[in-house]
């Protein structure tokens, strides 16, 4: 299958300014960064001209130049701005999954955790080490995950009452995320489930 990546992914680490925050950050990195925000773009901007082109040729929208696309066949007009379209929602499909990130920041000192997820980091969920009884290594949970057909492990921090914190992922191997737990356990101080 094009595109099957059959090495394991695992969190990599984050540059921090203390030896007492610990980085961890499931993404595409700078450069999937750069390519997400491109075709993300060309998306926006092929799905703007499949709609100019479908206002011009309804009428909605009247040209100032000679009307070239109500001189086409109805059929030629309604394929090309279809076929515009479908390229501008895969694009923007795309880009959208490049710029998807689960970006965590462990802080010793503070004993808090500060966990960025979702479309360039929007979502963000702050927590209290206190909150948490250890940390574990589960089935992911991400519907994304599943759909990938690769097995797929969250690493996380559990409470009290069985929350969990996603705090990252590794594929293939079970044991590459509990390598990962096992270092942040060690670097919080809760014990690995």
């Amino acid at each position: 299958m094009p595109g099957y990546n059959r090495n394991p992914i695992r969190p990599h680490h984050t540059w921090t300014f203390s030896q007492d925050r610990l980085g961890l950050s499931n993404g595409a990195g700078i450069a999937g960064f750069a390519f997400g925000a491109l075709f993300t773009t060309t998306g926006l901007l092929a799905l703007y001209a499949a709609m100019f082109s479908a206002g011009m040729f309804l009428g909605i929208i009247q040209p100032q130049a000679d009307d070239i696309v109500r001189d086409q066949a109805w059929w030629r007009s309604t394929l090309g701005v279809a076929a515009v379209a479908l390229i501008g929602i895969g694009h923007l499909a795309g880009g959208s999954l490049l710029l998807m990130t689960l970006r965590c920041k462990l802080d010793r000192v503070q004993r808090h955790v500060t966990v960025r997820r979702g479309w360039l980091g929007l979502c963000k969920t702050n927590a209290a080490f206190s909150g948490f009884d250890c940390v574990a290594v589960f089935p992911a949970t991400c519907w994304l995950h599943r759909l990938s057909g690769v097995p797929t492990f969250d690493i996380a921090l559990v409470g009290r009452d069985d929350a969990r914190l996603v705090i990252g992922f590794a594929t293939r191997f079970p044991d590459l995320a509990r390598e990962v737990a096992l270092e942040v356990s060690r670097f919080t101080g809760l014990q690995l489930a």
